[in-house]
């Protein structure tokens, strides 16, 4: 089993000791030859949707057209050989990573961010994949799922902008301010 064992040469003796006078005990020399692998490990926080899907509407209450917002990644190679991620993408324009490629050493792990960020007039539910391209000996890209769905965000207005007096001391002036919301959320 070499499971857990770094790339390389091992040697071991295997030893049968026996009843038999001529040949009280046999030796028999065992080389193992390993070559080592990489093993992609990308997590996230549970609350998000791990391990199924990167779920923005799990982590934000209110997720908006006119982003940005974001989502930490733990990669992590738990493999014996050294992580080569040649590319990491999404079909989707919204969807994005801060990191285009990466290399990792055995053991080694690092933080990356996905981004969703909609157009501020593309309320929609969006579901899409990033892909990370690497090393695998099985040579299988790593896809995770995607979700967001995005509202037109509110609108804050009021009028007048501005109120101006001129007052004595003792005045009062009282003035109407109008507070609407034109946009879609609450």
């Amino acid at each position: 089993d070499c499971s857990g064992l770094e790339a390389g040469d091992y040697e071991a003796a295997l030893t049968f000791t026996t009843n038999d006078p001529a040949n009280r005990e046999v030796e028999v020399t065992i080389l193992l030859e390993i070559t080592g692998a990489p093993s992609l490990i990308v997590e996230w926080e549970e609350a998000a949707g791990f391990p199924d899907v990167v779920d923005w509407n799990a982590v934000y209450e209110d997720l908006f057209t006119g982003g940005p917002y974001d989502m930490v990644m733990n990669v992590i190679n738990e493999g014996t050989a050294a992580l080569s991620v040649e590319s990491i993408s999404s079909e989707h324009a919204y969807f994005t990573s801060d990191t285009e490629a990466l290399e990792l050493a055995i053991g080694e792990e690092t933080e990356i961010t996905f981004t969703f960020d909609a157009d501020i007039d593309d309320p929609a539910d969006f579901n899409a994949e990033m892909v990370f391209v690497w090393n695998d000996p099985h040579e299988e890209d790593l896809v995770i799922s995607l979700h967001a769905e995005a509202s037109l965000p509110p609108l804050f207005n009021i009028d007048p902008e501005v109120v101006e007096d001129d007052l004595f001391t003792d005045e009062f002036s009282e003035h109407v301010l109008n507070v609407t919301n034109t946009g879609d959320a609450t």
